[in-house]
């Protein structure tokens, strides 16, 4: 290239590398060109930029192993769904076995009336309730204690056995750091 042609790119940027690459090989070569522009110009020296994709950020940090904080906040959530649900489940059978004995042994809809009446929602999911836990309570009753006891015994070697399989081994559970 010649100088009158590097004067004339120094105005605008040359928008092909090739032509950038020319321009910073003459300001090498020729010191007269180099005074007068001075240091190369950062357009003939930096690369064009590029535009990260919108979605990069999010990549990377999807790929990146969580920390032992984030996966111990993830655990304590589903444990705490676990126990919520497990709650519920508990808290529905007590009812049932409450009211089922109350209507077994007493009144089948005095629970229901506690409760605003039969009238109410709340009252007929009562009656509803004693209902249902009355057949319970009479099989409880005409099987006897035996079977409750078996029951629970059952259950309770059930939880500690899915425990055991649940939780690892403590020399599975070293810290890597």
């Amino acid at each position: 290239m010649k100088c009158r042609d590097i004067r004339k790119l120094n105005t605008q940027s040359p928008s092909d590398p090739v032509t950038a690459q020319l321009v910073a090989d003459h300001l090498l070569s020729c010191s007269a060109c180099a005074d007068e522009l001075g240091e190369l110009p950062a357009i003939f020296v930096a690369p064009p930029s590029a535009i990260p994709p919108p979605n990069l950020t999010a990549k990377i940090m999807a790929q990146l192993p969580a920390s032992p904080a984030i996966a111990a906040a993830s655990e304590r959530r589903v444990t705490m769904r676990r126990r919520t649900a497990w709650g519920g489940i508990a808290v529905l059978l007590v009812s049932l076995l409450v009211f089922g004995a109350y209507g077994v042994l007493v009144d089948s809809s005095w629970p229901a009336h506690v409760f605003g009446g039969v009238e109410s929602t709340v009252g007929r999911a009562v009656l509803a309730l004693t209902l249902v836990g009355k057949p319970m309570i009479a099989a409880f009753g005409t099987l006897g204690g035996p079977l409750l006891l078996g029951i629970v015994l059952v259950s309770g070697l059930s939880v500690i056995g899915w425990r055991r399989l649940a939780t690892p081994p403590a020399a599975i559970l070293v810290e890597v750091e």
